[in-house]
């Protein structure tokens, strides 16, 4: 978590900072605690959390004097967007993180308070259990949007039922798909049993039981309740309901509630 200070949150919300950064007199976190891949929740100082981004490349160096500090600045201040008075403030650091924002996802604030004064805190965050995550919901109520958001945090894969629907149809030479095909080929499949169809499913989306699977346009409780049969305890699964605001669902996942 990197707490910010305007104007440089607002400059990486923007698009036009693309590179964060750490320069300390001391070895302090994030020096050596940021590896490509990881996600940074960005937390605005005395604020909320206002975006996550992924790590795309990772810079260290360890300045000995003042004319190493403004090398860096020389070569990546156009991305840091730093202004004189902060390279100013760190003309004597001697460690250095330069973090390239990947993948950037702009939240609908979400409040988090915590009493840790430190700039940047590495959190604790234990690798989850092989996880499925089912979403179902009320028409129109972003089931869809949400799980392709999760799919993107998560960097996992993101299917539906009707994917899996299609590619039935798609195999007996049909080029057109509508809503009363697709409803008449789920009725076949589940005529086959819910394991069956279940089965079919997980092998149709090749998932290795690794990480998380994003799955939406479940209408039946039965699906769910049949996964949960044929993975666990190996693996977890969670239905999400959608009936309330994007938002609502983003907190609870970021607070680690969702059930």
């Amino acid at each position: 978590m990197a707490i910010m200070v305007e104007p440089y949150l607002s400059f990486i919300l923007s698009g036009k900072k693309t590179i964060e950064s750490r320069l300390t007199q001391k070895r302090v976190v994030p020096f050596g605690r940021v590896s490509i891949g990881d996600v940074v929740i960005l937390k605005k100082s005395g604020g909320a959390v206002s975006a996550i981004f992924e790590v795309s490349n990772v810079y260290s160096f360890e300045p000995k004097t003042e004319d190493d500090v403004y090398l860096i600045k020389n070569k990546y201040n156009q991305r840091l967007c730093g202004s004189d008075d902060f390279w100013e403030s760190k003309k004597g650091s001697r460690f250095a993180t330069l973090i390239e924002i990947g993948k950037l996802m702009i939240l609908t604030p979400i409040t988090y308070s915590f009493k840790n004064r430190q700039a940047w805190i590495a959190m604790n965050v234990q690798q989850p259990p092989p996880t499925i995550l089912c979403i179902s919901g009320e028409i129109a109520s972003g089931k869809t949007y949400i799980s392709q958001r999760l799919a993107c945090m998560y960097g996992c894969m993101h299917f539906s039922i009707s994917d899996y629907l299609r590619q039935i149809i798609f195999k007996t030479g049909v080029d057109v798909v509508n809503s009363g095909t697709l409803q008449e080929t789920e009725r076949s499949q589940i005529s086959l049993g819910w394991s069956v169809f279940c089965k079919l499913f997980l092998d149709f989306t090749k998932w290795n039981y690794t990480g998380y699977l994003v799955i939406d346009g479940i209408r039946c409780i039965e699906f769910p309740n049949t996964l949960k049969t044929m993975v666990e305890p190996r693996c977890k699964v969670v239905l999400i309901y959608v009936e309330d605001s994007i938002n609502e669902i983003l907190v609870n996942l970021f607070n680690g509630s969702v059930s």
